[in-house]
């Protein structure tokens, strides 16, 4: 190998990465994100149907309140997350092992798959969201709207109260 073509190897390196800059967040900051999140989220959890980005279009479904067994499975769902989050951040023991952070992914997007099932019915179909439209919906609008439909199965909204006069 030539001096030339040694040179022309070290021209086809790859691009650095550009460098991240970190940010430390007031704790105000940090609060005021939470607090702003909370009101979006209660926000979608008044609303009896969703619009829904997916994929550059946007889908309507109708909330469906979910049922005691509905409950108890995302219940058992939420277990198996807190356990994989659990073995995910024991940093005393070990260093994260590959097979754990898959396995935090697939449990949490199986949790976040069926509460998309079963809080969300598409309209011309009478079904919960299919698994091929939960794929192409957007997390960060997805997690208002779990949130909310979460908080309203924990603490539903009243209906209007009628009040009656005794005469």
């Amino acid at each position: 190998m030539s001096v030339e073509d040694n040179n022309k190897d070290k021209d086809k390196t790859e691009p650095e990465e550009p460098r991240r800059i970190l940010v430390p967040m007031s704790e105000q900051m940090s609060q005021d994100i939470a607090d702003k999140f909370m009101n979006e989220a209660m926000k979608a959890g008044r609303e009896n149907y969703q619009d829904i980005r997916m994929g550059g279009k946007v889908k309507r479904f109708n909330y469906h309140a979910i049922n005691q067994g509905d409950k108890q499975k995302l219940v058992q769902i939420e277990v198996r997350r807190g356990l994989a989050i659990t073995n995910l951040l024991d940093f005393t023991q070990r260093k994260k092992k590959k097979e754990e952070v898959e396995l935090f992914s697939e449990v949490d997007y199986e949790y976040r798959e069926t509460m998309a099932n079963m809080f969300l019915v598409d309209p011309e179909t009478g079904n919960g969201m299919s698994k091929e439209d939960f794929a192409l919906t957007e997390p960060e609008q997805m997690n208002l709207i779990f949130e909310g439909y979460m908080m309203r199965t924990e603490k539903p909204i009243p209906l209007p109260l009628e009040t009656a006069r005794r005469t």
